[in-house]
């Protein structure tokens, strides 16, 4: 049982948890470690986490993938601005 859980387990599930953990402990490292972790692998000619998000089985096409990554790239960015101006 364990192992088929760490079998499922991608990078889709990584960045959903600490998304999750950015919310627990709302400390500026890990909101900046999940901004460099969200943005970095996005190029424009090869967007891999595109990839792994569609290949994981949570979204049911290809367009709503790309929404959903275009929207969590902006709102983590959002966030990351706004915690960075308040403190």
């Amino acid at each position: 049982m364990l192992f088929v859980l760490f079998q499922k387990f991608n990078l889709t599930y990584f960045l959903l948890l600490l998304y999750i953990i950015l919310l627990i402990f709302r400390t500026r490292f890990i909101l900046a470690l999940i901004t460099i972790l969200l943005i970095a692998p996005q190029t424009q000619k090869e967007n891999t986490l595109l990839t792994e998000f569609y290949e994981s089985g949570l979204f049911s096409n290809y367009s709503e993938t790309k929404h959903f990554l275009n929207w969590l790239t902006w709102i983590t960015i959002f966030i990351f601005l706004i915690t960075h101006l308040i403190k």
